[in-house]
């Protein structure tokens, strides 16, 4: 039986789905390693002679997305030891990166932080700089052809010691030309605090180089507190910052993250599929948006959640009634808290959102 209001409704998620898909979009939090073809992945699993848990490109999908989303972290972030494994030649890994910006641009985005850990794709003889260079090559590549802007975020690892995080960030200034824009504290917060890291740390400080990190994830409120506490200009997630009942500690930080202009890289179907946030009441985005915390919504990993930045977008339109409007903002948002030049942010909030900045 024909029904008005259902009917209506179609319609309209049509329209919000076409407007999202032809947005332009900023991209600041997807890992490289956790977005790979499925495709790409068993054509070089066969080069290495490597076994899959899957045979075809659907059922490889699939077996993604069921580690990633067992609400248990660590066994998603066991999964990349896959992703990586095909990861090891100059060759597959601007493969791999030129076939990232032809997917983003696919999906209209138009500028990328993407990220990565030079370290996890030396088993096969490369040294780092030659991974950083190769990422570098295909990011370089996908610019020319697809017209996507980028810069590289160089990834450290939480429960590395510091010795190891501190050559990894070494990468960044002699690359710094070629389009690397910073470093970031990527994997679980949980156990491996930011206090082991102090030489990475005052490194990164001491040549000016930015960071964000990933904090307030699969840990407490009180991870949220020691990033900003140690000046990372981003917080990865951040979806605990609502983890205690001392409403005076939220409001403290919620105060400090915006004075000193902490942008939060949201990624909420990562934060579902890993079980640190419960349900889509659960997470705080409403509370950020409410309490004018900076945020962008990204990705994370697109192979590992099944998910796109618009249909990112769609979700959160969906689950918690944010407009096109509200989703354009944060683009100048995210865009103003990027590691991109000065002259890069301009031209692209020029280019894309004139007519739609608010200070």
């Amino acid at each position: 039986m024909y029904n008005k209001k259902d009917y209506l409704k179609a319609i309209f998620s049509m329209s919000i789905t076409n407007t999202i898909k032809h947005m332009p979009k900023i991209v600041l939090h997807d890992h490289l390693d956790g977005g790979l073809r499925p495709a790409t992945i068993i054509e070089l699993a066969h080069k290495y002679n490597l076994s899959l848990p899957a045979d075809t490109p659907q059922q490889l999908a699939q077996w993604f997305v069921q580690e990633s989303t067992s609400k248990d972290l660590h066994r998603c972030l066991r999964a990349f030891a896959i992703t990586c494994s095909v990861m090891q030649s100059k060759e597959d890994i601007m493969r791999v990166t030129y076939e990232m910006m032809e997917d983003l641009h696919l999906d209209n985005v138009v500028y990328v932080e993407t990220r990565f850990c030079p370290y996890l794709h030396t088993q096969q003889g490369l040294t780092m700089s030659e991974v950083v260079d190769s990422v570098l090559s295909g990011l370089q590549l996908g610019k020319e052809k697809f017209g996507v802007e980028y810069g590289l975020i160089i990834c450290g690892i939480r429960n590395f010691e510091d010795n190891v995080n501190l050559e990894i960030a070494k990468l960044c200034s002699p690359h710094q030309q070629m389009g690397v824009v910073g470093f970031d504290f990527a994997g679980a917060d949980k156990g491996f605090p930011l206090t082991r890291q102090t030489l990475t740390i005052s490194y990164l400080q001491q040549h000016s180089i930015p960071f964000t990190t990933h904090a307030g994830e699969a840990d407490d409120i009180h991870s949220i507190i020691e990033a900003l506490d140690f000046r990372t200009l981003r917080i990865g997630h951040g979806c605990q910052l609502l983890s205690t009942d001392d409403i005076k500690l939220i409001q403290s930080v919620t105060k400090k993250i915006k004075q000193t202009n902490t942008h939060l890289e949201v990624n909420i179907s990562s934060n579902l599929g890993t079980g640190v946030i419960s349900d889509y009441e659960s997470h705080p985005i409403k509370y950020f948006l409410s309490n004018g915390i900076s945020i962008s919504i990204n990705p994370d990993d697109r192979l590992m959640f099944n998910n796109t930045t618009s249909s990112e977008y769609l979700l959160v339109s969906q689950h918690y009634n944010i407009t096109e409007r509200d989703l354009r903002q944060m683009n100048i948002n995210a865009i103003k808290s990027s590691f991109a030049s000065q002259n890069l942010k301009d031209q692209i909030i020029k280019q894309y959102y004139s007519g739609d900045h608010q200070e």
